[in-house]
C-alpha cells in the first residue's frame, strides 16, 4: 500500500481527488491500494534548553552558550490524534510519498516526522507548482526518488538547528542582562537572525528623517525659441559650484546667471534622439507583489499572503504563491492555451486576451532560471471573480494583468536630449516620444510623451534667442518611512547596505534576509512584541525597539550572518559540507559572541510600551519553561534529527503544560 503524507489536509483532498477519489475515514482518505492523510504543518518542535540539562531551566549567563549534544524534539501541542493515524497509516504502508511543499521547510517537515516514527521503507517525493488537476496528476505519475532530496533537508536541519542556538542563546543573554538593571526588571529582549537587522533598518530609517536637515538649493531655467522649436532647459550648473550631493547652495550664483542668458545669443551644442526598447516586467514573485499590493492597495504583507494562499489552496486559481522567482518552466508553455482560455471567459481580462499574442515564447519561460518553485501567475481554472473577497480579486486581476503582458509588445519610446548654449551656459532639455504603448496599456494609466515634435527639426549649430530665465528653488527631501511593501523590498536588497564585495554578491544571490514565505511573519513579530507599530500605513520603530538595537552587538543587527550562513547553507545542500561542521562553526561563533555580551556595559533598557513578558512567555511555552518561541523566524523553527554524524535527536513525550514563567 502507497501512503502519500500531505502537508495539510487541503492539499491531501487535492492528491486524493487527482488519485481518482476515495473514502473518506477519520484523519485519512482511502482508496484502491492508497492511503492519503496530512499534517498539520511541523508536528514536532524542537525542545526548549531545560528538556536537556536541569541548569538550563532558570535564566542565567553562567549557563550560556546553550549547545546540546544531541537534538531533542517533541510533539506540538493538539496534534497526538493526527500522529496517532499517521502512525498507523504507516504500519500498513509498504512505501512513502512525500507531499510537502516544494522547498527546505516542506522537506524538512515531512522528514522529521518520518525519522520520528522510523520509518525505513522506500521514499518518493511529489513535486508540483499547482494545485490543478491536470498539474498534479502529471506530478504524480513523475514521481521522484525521496534521496534526491537529501541536501535540501541536511541545509533545512542547519538552518533550523542554527536559529535555535541564535535565538535560545541570545535572547536569554540579553533578557537576563537587561532584568539586572532596575530599568529593566520584567523585560523580554528577542533576538533573531532576520528579526534583528529587520528592526535596524526600521530604527535607521526613523532616526534618518528625525534628524534630516532639509536644504535649500537653486537652479536656473531658460526658455529658447530656436527654428520652431520652443522649449525649456535647465542649466548644467558647473561642477565646482555643487556640494557634495551636487546641489548649488548659493542664491546669488543662481541669481547672476539670469543677466547672461535672457535675450542672448542661443544656438543648439547637440540633438540626440535614442529609441528605447522597455520588455514587461516579469511575473510576480511574492515579495514583489506584497510590495506592489502595500503600494497600490496598503495591504499589510500578511494580508496579501493569506488572500494568495486561498487564491491557491481554496480556488485553485494561482500557482504556489510562497516563491521568490519571477520566471516560468518551459514545460509551463504547455499550459498557455488553456490559461488564455480561463482569463477570457472574465470580463475584466477578456479584451486583455484577446489582443495577446502567443506566437512567440516569452522570456519569463526559461529553466535556467527557476528554482524551487516558478512565478505566481494564474492557473487555466475558470475565475468566478464574485465569489472572491475585494483583496482577492484585486491580487488575482493583479497577477493575471502581469502575467498577460508578457504577451504584448514591449513598450517603445523614443527618448531625446537636446543641448543648449547661451554665452558658454549649458543648458540641457530632456523628454520621450512614445511610439507604442506594448504592455504598458495594461499598467491602468499610458505613459504620455512629453517632449518638443520640432526637436525632430534642429541640427548642430542651429542658432535662435533666449527668450526668459528664472531662478528655480528646491528643497531635500527626506526618505519616506517604512511600509510593508517597502520594508519587504528592504529586506530583499539588504545587499546594498554591505561593504564587503563577496558578502554583498552572497546576499544579492540569497536575495536579501528571510525566506520569501516568512518576511511578512518577521514583520508581525515586530508588532507583537512592540519594537515596530503602525501609524497608518507605516512602520515605526518604538522606543523599546531602538533601545534593543541600540544594545545588540553589530553581527546580531548586519545582514552579513545571513550572507555567510547562506554560504554554509548552500555547501550543505551540494554535499560539500555535512551538517556538523557546519553547527560546529556556529558553535565556536555564538561562544564568542556570548564572551561579548557579558562584557557589555549594563543597559538603559526601560520598558516603555510591550506585551507583558510573563504573558508572552506563557502564551509560547512548553509547562513552567521560560522559552521565547519568535527566535525562530521561520516556519521550520520545529525540529529535526541529525544524520551521519550529527548528534541524533532524542524524541521525549511532553510533559503537562501548566501556566508560568
Amino acid at each position: 500500500m502507497r501512503l502519500y503524507l500531505c502537508e495539510k489536509p487541503s492539499l491531501a483532498r487535492e492528491v486524493a481527488r487527482a488519485l481518482g477519489g476515495g473514502q473518506n475515514q477519520d484523519g485519512l482518505i482511502a482508496g484502491q491500494g492508497w492511503q492519503v492523510t496530512w499534517l498539520f504543518g511541523h508536528m514536532y518542535e524542537l525542545a526548549p534548553p531545560d528538556s536537556y540539562s536541569p541548569s538550563w531551566k532558570v535564566w542565567r549567563l553562567d549557563t550560556l552558550p546553550m549547545i546540546p549534544d544531541s537534538w531533542q524534539r517533541l510533539p506540538r501541542k493538539g496534534v497526538s490524534k493526527q500522529l496517532s493515524v499517521i502512525r498507523r497509516c504507516l504500519k500498513q504502508a509498504g512505501e512513502v510519498v512525500n507531499a510537502g511543499d516544494t522547498g527546505r521547510e516542506g522537506e524538512l517537515l515531512i522528514r522529521e516526522l518520518l525519522e520520528e516514527m522510523n520509518w525505513r521503507g522506500p521514499l518518493f517525493r511529489l513535486w508540483h507548482h499547482s494545485l490543478e488537476l491536470p498539474v498534479l496528476q502529471k506530478a504524480l505519475a513523475n514521481l521522484r526518488g525521496g534521496s534526491e532530496f537529501d541536501g535540501l533537508l541536511s541545509a533545512a536541519k542547519a538552518r533550523q538547528y542554527s536559529d535555535w542556538l541564535v535565538g535560545m542563546n541570545f535572547s536569554r543573554a540579553y533578557t537576563v542582562r537587561a532584568r539586572g538593571s532596575e530599568q529593566g526588571k520584567g523585560v523580554l529582549i528577542s533576538v533573531g537572525r532576520v528579526q534583528s537587522p529587520t528592526l535596524a533598518l526600521v530604527v535607521a530609517r526613523d532616526r534618518l528623517i528625525e534628524n534630516f536637515a532639509s536644504v535649500r538649493h537653486y537652479g536656473v531655467k531658460a526658455e529658447f525659441q530656436i527654428k520652431a522649436a520652443r522649449y525649456w532647459g535647465e542649466w548644467l550648473t558647473p561642477e565646482e559650484w555643487l556640494d557634495e550631493q551636487g546641489h548649488l547652495l548659493n542664491p546669488q550664483l543662481a541669481q547672476e546667471q539670469l543677466a547672461r542668458v535672457i535675450n542672448q545669443p542661443a544656438h543648439v551644442e547637440s540633438c540626440e534622439a535614442s529609441q528605447q526598447r522597455t520588455l514587461a516586467p516579469l511575473p510576480f514573485s511574492l515579495s514583489k507583489l506584497q510590495a506592489w499590493a502595500s503600494r497600490r492597495y496598503g495591504y499589510p504583507a500578511k494580508a496579501t499572503l493569506d488572500a494568495l494562499q486561498s487564491l491557491y489552496e481554496k480556488h485553485k486559481l494561482l500557482t504556489y504563491p510562497r516563491t521568490d522567482c519571477e520566471y516560468l518552466s518551459s514545460a509551463q508553455w504547455a499550459d498557455v492555451s488553456r490559461q488564455m482560455q480561463a482569463l477570457s471567459s472574465a470580463s475584466e481580462l477578456s479584451s486583455v486576451v484577446a489582443a495577446a499574442s502567443t506566437a512567440k515564447r516569452p522570456r519569463c519561460y526559461d529553466d535556467g532560471k527557476i528554482g524551487e518553485h516558478t512565478a505566481i501567475v494564474p492557473t487555466g481554472t475558470r475565475p468566478e471573480l464574485t465569489r472572491l473577497s475585494a483583496m482577492e480579486r484585486n491580487l488575482y486581476l493583479a497577477c493575471a494583468t502581469r502575467w498577460l503582458m508578457q504577451f504584448y509588445p514591449p513598450l517603445l519610446v523614443k527618448r531625446w536630449q537636446v543641448i543648449t548654449q547661451v554665452n558658454q551656459l549649458r543648458f540641457q532639455s530632456k523628454g520621450k516620444d512614445v511610439l507604442e504603448q506594448g504592455w504598458r496599456a495594461l499598467e491602468g494609466s499610458e505613459l504620455q510623451s512629453d517632449w518638443c515634435p520640432q526637436w525632430a527639426e534642429l541640427s548642430q549649430g542651429d542658432h535662435g534667442l533666449c527668450l526668459q530665465a528664472e531662478v528655480t528653488e528646491h528643497q531635500t527631501e527626506p526618505p519616506d518611512y517604512y511600509t510593508d511593501g517597502t520594508l519587504i523590498a528592504a529586506m530583499t536588497q539588504i545587499a546594498k547596505t554591505v561593504d564587503d564585495p563577496d558578502l554583498r554578491e552572497r546576499l544579492k544571490e540569497a536575495k536579501g534576509i528571510g525566506e520569501e514565505s516568512s518576511r511578512a511573519a518577521i514583520i508581525e513579530l515586530l508588532l507583537e512584541r512592540t519594537y515596530l507599530q503602525r501609524q497608518g500605513k507605516q512602520l515605526r520603530s518604538t522606543e523599546l525597539g531602538r533601545q534593543v538595537i541600540d544594545w545588540l552587538l553589530p553581527q546580531l543587527t548586519s545582514p552579513v550572518l545571513t550572507a555567510r550562513w547562506e554560504r554554509g547553507l548552500e555547501l550543505v545542500e551540494k554535499g560539500e559540507m555535512d551538517l556538523p561542521t557546519f553547527l560546529s562553526h556556529q558553535a565556536r561563533w555564538i561562544s564568542k559572541l556570548i564572551d561579548a555580551v557579558r562584557s557589555q556595559p549594563a543597559p538603559q533598557i526601560v520598558v516603555t510600551a510591550q506585551v507583558s513578558p510573563k504573558k508572552s512567555i506563557r502564551r509560547r511555552a512548553a509547562g513552567k519553561r521560560a522559552v521565547v518561541k519568535t527566535y525562530s523566524e521561520k516556519r521550520g523553527a520545529r525540529g529535526a534529527r541529525g544524520e551521519g554524524g550529527v548528534p541524533t535527536v532524542r524524541s521525549r513525550r511532553r510533559k503537562p503544560t501548566s501556566a508560568g514563567a
